[in-house]
């Protein structure tokens, strides 16, 4: 019997791991079971027709998966707010993503996926993350004078950084290019305590750093290019303000010269509860 029970627990936790959902960062806990996004590909215009209770398109290959798994509504995710926006450019790529729902009791939210990712007219389907909330906001030691996370003036505006803190942390994978003055890594809140400055908050080239000097190991058409680059190439006669700072050469040294791409890059990923 005590053999049996052993062999019994060894195949619940099996099958327990074989179908634990893995998703895409620490802060997703699950997904909507009766809702998909879908972006359709630029030009698709949709006339959506809700008379028979399932909404039809004319397409018939979306309307084959939406008869199959008992959609119920299929709307413009951003109903509204495209018309916001003076570049069409933007409008068009916002009116192209739709919310689809449906009756979860009936149809498996993988299937849905499934079936949208095979239909025709559909460029991606995608579900709908659902985050942690991690109850007490964040509130790190080093907010002083950082206006923009949070204002505490009397009708100051600020980018309420406590509220999405208090859903998600953020993600280290997620790489920020900020297109600037430069840089100053070796700033305390961005370069870190390392010597090189390379276990801060900016992005290491590793294939560099641990390279040969003159070598460009990273295989991206730059050379030795260890946190970035500076593209600024410009003629030596260009006029002030701007005849004290490397303008006149592109290298590897994204230096800052003129501080608004540091403020700027604090501002997105600056190391946190340091005090600085």
């Amino acid at each position: 019997m005590k053999k049996f029970m052993l062999a019994l627990v060894a195949v619940v936790m099996v099958s327990t791991l074989a179908t634990a959902a893995t998703y895409e960062n620490s802060s997703v806990v699950g997904q909507v079971p009766d809702r998909v996004l879908i972006a359709f590909e630029v030009g698709t215009k949709l006339n959506v027709d809700k008379s028979s209770g399932t909404p039809m398109t004319g397409i018939a290959s979306l309307d084959a998966v939406a008869t199959k798994h008992g959609v119920v509504a299929l709307k413009p995710l951003y109903e509204g707010l495209s018309d916001q926006f003076d570049d069409p450019a933007i409008r068009a790529d916002l009116a192209r993503v739709y919310a689809v729902d449906f009756d979860a009791r009936k149809s498996d939210l993988d299937a849905v996926l499934a079936d949208y990712a095979r239909a025709s007219q559909v460029q991606q389907v995608f579900p709908v993350d659902i985050c942690r909330m991690y109850g007490t906001a964040y509130f790190p030691n080093d907010l002083t004078n950082q206006y923009y996370l949070r204002n505490t003036s009397v009708g100051g505006a600020d980018i309420r950084a406590l509220g999405g803190w208090a859903e998600s942390l953020g993600d280290s994978n997620i790489i920020v290019a900020v297109a600037d003055s430069g840089v100053d890594w070796h700033h305390p809140d961005l370069g870190g305590t390392h010597p090189d400055k390379v276990t801060g908050a900016i992005w290491t080239n590793w294939a560099e750093y641990n390279g040969l000097p003159g070598v460009d190991d990273g295989a991206n058409g730059t050379i030795d290019d260890i946190r970035g680059c500076d593209f600024v190439d410009l003629p030596s006669s260009f006029p002030p303000p701007y005849d004290d700072q490397d303008v006149t050469d592109q290298d590897n040294d994204p230096m800052d010269y003129e501080s608004h791409g540091t403020n700027c890059s604090g501002t997105v990923a600056p190391i946190t509860d340091n005090g600085i």
